[in-house]
C-alpha cells in the first residue's frame, strides 16, 4: 500500500506543481469575481474561498484545520503563498522599489505564512507534507498588478497603498520600464500540499 502511494505520487509529480498553480489561478478569478460583484456580506454572499482568505488573514492555523476538516480522509491539502518580502522589482530610479515595498508593509502587514506551512500543515494533522518554493517572475507591470497591488495604477490613491509622495514617481518607472520592454518583478512562491490521513 505505501510503495503503490509512493509510487503514484512519484509518477504524479510533473502535475504537482502545474497542477495546484492552475486550480490557484481558477480560485484567484472566482474570489475576484465574488469580491467585485457580489460582495462579501457575512451570511449572504460569503463564499468558501472568501472564507478561507479571510481566516488565513487572521487565523491561519483556524483556517488551515477547517480546510482538513473538509477534506476527505486520503484527500490532500494543498496551500499557495507569495511571499511579499523576497518582492524585488527592477525599476531606473534606485531606492523606488525599496521605498514603495516598505511603504506597502506598513499599510498592509505580510504574514509569514509561506515560510509557515509545512509547520502549520503538520499541526493541522496532515501527514506526507511537502513544500516547495517557486521564482515567480513577471516581465509586465499590468500582468502583476492583478496579483500585487502596489504595481496597479488603477487603485485610487484614496486606498493609501503608495504614499502620495512616490505614487507618481513609481507609476512613472513602472511605465517607462514597460515602455522600454524592461519591466522585470520577481518574488517567491509557496506550494505546500499534504495528505489527510486515512
Amino acid at each position: 500500500s505505501l510503495r503503490k502511494k509512493s509510487c503514484l505520487l512519484g509518477c504524479a509529480e510533473p502535475g504537482w506543481v502545474p497542477e495546484p498553480v492552475l486550480a490557484w489561478a481558477r480560485a484567484l478569478g472566482e474570489f475576484g469575481a465574488t469580491i467585485t460583484f457580489a460582495g462579501n456580506f457575512p451570511g449572504t454572499t460569503r463564499t468558501m474561498p472568501l472564507e478561507v482568505y479571510l481566516a488565513l488573514e487572521t487565523d491561519p492555523d483556524a483556517a488551515l484545520a477547517e480546510l482538513v476538516r473538509v477534506t476527505a480522509a486520503g484527500g490532500m491539502v494543498c496551500v499557495l503563498d507569495s511571499d511579499w518580502r523576497s518582492v524585488a522589482v527592477d525599476v531606473d530610479e534606485p531606492g523606488l522599489s525599496s521605498a514603495v515595498l516598505a511603504a506597502m508593509d506598513t499599510v498592509s502587514p505580510q504574514s509569514d505564512l509561506g515560510r509557515t506551512l509545512r509547520r502549520r500543515l503538520v499541526r493541522a494533522g496532515l501527514v506526507d507534507v511537502e513544500v516547495r518554493v517557486h521564482p515567480i517572475t513577471y516581465t509586465s507591470p499590468s500582468i502583476a498588478a492583478a496579483a500585487y497591488p502596489f504595481v496597479n495604477e488603477e487603485i485610487p490613491p484614496e486606498a493609501g497603498i503608495i504614499p502620495p509622495e512616490l505614487r507618481d514617481r513609481w507609476f512613472a518607472a513602472l511605465r517607462r520600464a514597460e515602455a522600454e520592454g524592461i519591466f522585470w518583478m520577481a518574488t517567491l512562491g509557496y506550494v505546500a500540499c499534504g495528505t489527510v490521513p486515512e
